[in-house]
């Protein structure tokens, strides 16, 4: 599939699931207990069902593109300031998150190693062309460990607990991004070059759409409601929108016509 195709296909993805998202947090959920509405139950279901729909559909597309890059893409000023905001972002949320009781403690503590060192190797990717890439194939797996210690958490946190339509977009927002970390890892280490490609396309295009949908329709919601759904923290979903416009920026630039070797 064409690769403008998809771009626009995604986009109309990504809006429709903010504004379902909006929608659904507006009309179907109770902002005290986080549960779908009796009388909207159905509703909130299938706008559950349609954006993850539109995430599978635009990885279905991405993994039948053709547009194969040469390279990873070149040092830019975007794609480092999204490096430092998503350093930035990870610091403050673990400085300032309550950390469950329902949790076991080396669960905390791992998550909380591998996300100080997530955050210092972003801020040395938004660097690495001054300070060089020797060491980069070998420390670009640390963010993919964080992430599998930011599931395990979450999900040791809700397992106990009556899920809400919340935990599992931020269970999947995670599981996407992780996939995507892979597939990045593995481009800075030459592995699977002849289609690791389309996995990184199709898995950082579905990230976006659910860690930019999730963390927009919260924050336009509460704008208007003066913050009263609070099931998941503000620096979570900001963490989670800063983990997308990353990923995007980079899928952005590395798929761009001048870094494709055919389109």
């Amino acid at each position: 599939m064409k690769y403008n195709k998809i771009l626009l296909f995604f986009g109309v993805g990504l809006v429709v699931s903010t504004v379902l998202r909006v929608l659904q947090l507006w009309f179907t959920i109770e902002d005290q207990t986080g549960f779908f509405n009796h009388d909207f139950n159905d509703f909130g279901i299938y706008i559950l069902i349609i954006i993850l729909l539109f995430t599978i559909a635009t990885a279905v597309f991405c993994l039948i593109s053709h547009r194969r890059p040469d390279h990873p893409p070149k040092s830019n000023p975007i794609l480092s300031v999204c490096s430092l905001l998503l350093s930035v972002s990870l610091l403050v949320e673990l400085f300032t998150e309550k950390f469950s009781d329902l949790v076991n403690g080396w669960q905390i503590s791992f998550l909380k190693i591998f996300g100080f060192l997530t955050a210092a190797f972003f801020v040395y990717f938004a660097y690495k062309e001054k300070y060089g890439t020797k060491y980069l194939k070998y420390l670009i797996i640390i963010p993919s460990l964080y992430v599998v210690f930011r599931i395990i958490y979450n999900f040791s946190a809700i397992s106990a607990l009556a899920i809400i339509s919340d935990n599992l977009i931020f269970t999947a927002s995670y599981c996407a991004v992780l996939l995507f970390m892979i597939s990045f890892a593995k481009l800075y280490n030459g592995v699977e070059s002849e289609t690791n490609f389309r996995k990184l396309m199709a898995t950082g295009l579905s990230a976006g759409i659910l860690c930019v949908s999730q963390p927009l329709a919260y924050l336009i919601y509460n704008a208007f409601t003066g913050f009263s759904y609070l099931h998941t923290s503000l620096m979570a979903n900001i963490s989670l929108l800063v983990f997308g416009f990353f990923i995007l920026t980079f899928v952005f630039l590395h798929f761009s016509r001048e870094n494709a070797c055919n389109s």
